[in-house]
């Protein structure tokens, strides 16, 4: 699997949390790797007895991992390499989260930063803003507009993940 993810304004100097669960089914030990640029994480897969109706299909491994790049807008590939003819692999799904300047200039901008829940005050800049509204959809189900100054943000977290959505 190897596709161009959309990494426009990533901020190269924050580190980048990776999280994969895949699915390996192989009569063979195996190995599934996940790239980011020039940084390679990968996890071995036990076999299973593919002869056998009985036994385990898969095995599922869960990668998770905080790397460093250094590439502005750096590919994203997996790879499960055939070690049998029988060799199959699933993904069940890949994260990749990252930090990046909040730059408004489409209809919508989802935003939250994992780093702030544990202080005090916290604020977000946000650059294009002009009369754009933004919510805070931390509860989805009563959302609550903010008050925009100057193009930043300023919340209190109260110990969560605080998330905001800006749009026209």
């Amino acid at each position: 699997y190897t596709t161009k993810f959309d990494f426009s304004g990533m901020d190269t100097k924050e580190p980048i949390e990776v999280e994969m669960a895949f699915a390996g089914r192989s009569r063979n030990s195996s190995t599934v790797t996940v790239s980011i640029g020039g940084k390679t994480i990968s996890r071995n897969i036990s076999q299973v007895n593919d002869l056998n109706i009985e036994s385990l299909y898969a095995r599922r491994v869960l990668l998770s991992e905080s790397i460093i790049n250094t590439e502005a807008n750096p590919s994203v590939k997996v790879n499960y390499p055939n070690t049998s003819a029988e060799s199959q692999g699933w993904i069940d799904y890949l994260k990749v989260v990252y930090g990046r300047e909040l730059n408004f200039n489409n209809n919508q901008l989802p935003f939250r930063s994992k780093k702030l829940k544990d202080t005090d005050i916290a604020a977000f800049n946000v650059k294009g803003f002009s009369t754009q509204i933004v919510w805070d959809v931390t509860d989805p189900f009563h959302p609550k507009e903010v008050t925009v100054i100057g193009n930043q943000i300023v919340f209190k977290p109260e110990g969560q993940v605080k998330e905001f959505v800006a749009h026209n």
